[in-house]
């Protein structure tokens, strides 16, 4: 009974996120990576084989990095070539910016992809993130997984590095118009993250600061907390998390929108008025952005 016990826990173990597992999913990668390089029979052949590299992705650690790099390349190619990333399908493209989101997650803090490449990334992610406002489905699913692993490692930063600046805004209003109380709360608590990264990232363009100000108190007028109080919930919660980086932005913004201090809600017009407002710290990838031609090297904590 002992050696049948020893035996189970063995076996038990061989299939732990250990040595192992790494080499089995870096067999897996190949083999998923080799077989998108090839053209498939079918859109539902490409819809599976996206699928089940998804699964392989989502299990290979931040931690794994390292010796996952060479097995991560034929995917990497294939995602990005325009026979996918340009897929007619809008299920197929979706499915790949899944796949290229978990690898950016996995590569962090290094970008898997030469900056044109990035930017056709980025393309594609606010109109996978549009799902969001379906609320159920295998597409909605897929943005809940997206949000999730861009969320983790603050990849959206990076476009700042970029000047997406329009994605960017598209990206903020995008979440206020699609955020609803039924949400699960780690939705919330993912745009939150991602908008207060880009706004605490955005240290060297106060223009755009200006602008990205503008969005959220557009959002905390009093009275859209009865009328959109989800969308209200997010923008006062993202803007507890950056109140710091959108000080001395907030007067320029509050004048050219032409609203009065009494018609905010309480947390902008304390702040307008001269009261400091706490800002929370988040451990992630790409939160202290520098340049450094096509790489950007950051020594921060990571998720693993």
């Amino acid at each position: 009974m002992a050696a049948a016990n020893s035996q189970e826990r063995n076996t038990s173990n061989a299939d732990s996120p250990g040595s192992n597992m790494v080499g089995t999913l870096k067999q897996l990668l190949v083999r998923y990576g080799t077989q998108l390089l090839k053209p498939c029979d079918s859109t539902e052949e490409l819809l599976e084989l996206l699928h089940n590299l998804h699964r392989v992705l989502i299990h290979t650690l931040h931690d794994h990095k390292d010796r996952v790099q060479l097995a991560l390349q034929s995917s990497k190619e294939a995602l990005i070539a325009n026979e996918l990333i340009r897929h007619a399908e809008r299920d197929v493209r979706i499915s790949v910016t899944l796949c290229i989101s978990e690898i950016v997650r996995i590569t962090a803090p290094d970008e898997p992809y030469e900056e044109d490449q990035m930017k056709e990334y980025f393309g594609l992610l606010n109109t996978a993130l549009e799902n969001l406002s379906f609320m159920s489905g295998g597409a909605y699913l897929k943005a809940v997984s997206i949000i999730r692993s861009i969320s983790l490692c603050q990849a959206c930063v990076l476009m700042l590095d970029h000047q997406l600046y329009a994605s960017i805004r598209q990206m903020f209003h995008l979440f206020f118009n699609v955020i609803r109380a039924n949400h699960h709360p780690a939705i919330f608590s993912n745009m939150v993250n991602i908008m207060a990264g880009i706004v605490r990232a955005n240290d060297d363009n106060d223009e755009f600061s200006v602008k990205l100000a503008k969005i959220l108190l557009a959002r905390l007028k009093k009275e859209n907390q009865n009328v959109t109080p989800a969308s209200f919930q997010l923008a006062e919660d993202t803007f507890k998390n950056c109140s710091n980086a959108l000080r001395e932005h907030l007067p320029k913004a509050a004048k050219s929108l032409g609203i009065p201090v009494e018609d905010y809600a309480e947390v902008v017009a304390s702040l307008l008025q001269g009261a400091t407002q706490g800002e929370k710290n988040h451990g992630v990838f790409f939160n202290k952005r520098k340049k450094n031609k096509a790489r950007i090297k950051r020594c921060i904590t990571c998720f693993g």
